[in-house]
């Protein structure tokens, strides 16, 4: 959805939000900032319009094509995209976390590199999975927020410049 409130200030044009409970995670942008920057100036910004602290993390289309090019559950990403989820943090995952992902992954759950981001197939849903909340972010090194796999997709195809 498109998003106002001065963002142009923020040195970003054509802000699409998607938005979870919490950490908000904001992408679709035009900007001549870097992901980081854009991200530590829109958290701010939110703070101020808000009053509290959000957590915000930025990728452009490019990054977000990289993910879905990637897709390294394609069979999962046709059948049961509600199942595949892309876990994005502030900064690009390495490989050792995701080997200690893949070493907690249980009943049928496949973890995998995604464009820089996290893909996990929870091959029996997300609702029993011990791959979410605290123990992914303790592996990861930093908090996350997912998304499934239709809204990677329609970000990719939002931020289309």
């Amino acid at each position: 959805m498109p998003v106002t409130g001065g963002w142009g200030r923020q040195g970003c044009t054509n802000v699409r939000l998607d938005r979870a409970e919490k950490p908000i995670v904001l992408m679709a942008l035009e900007t001549a900032l870097r992901a980081p920057e854009a991200a530590a100036r829109l958290s701010r910004a939110l703070k101020r319009a808000f009053g509290e602290a959000v957590d915000v993390t930025v990728r452009d289309h490019a990054a977000l094509t990289a993910v879905v090019a990637a897709d390294p559950f394609p069979e999962a990403a046709t059948r049961e995209p509600y199942r595949l989820l892309i876990l994005f943090a502030p900064d690009r995952i390495d490989t050792t976390a995701i080997e200690r992902l893949s070493s907690m992954a249980a009943d049928g759950e496949r973890v995998a590199a995604a464009g820089g981001e996290v893909a996990i197939h929870y091959g029996a849903g997300v609702g029993r999975s011990k791959l979410v909340g605290r123990p992914v972010e303790k592996a990861v090194g930093n908090w996350v927020t997912g998304r499934n796999w239709n809204t990677v997709r329609k970000l990719a195809e939002m931020t289309v410049p």
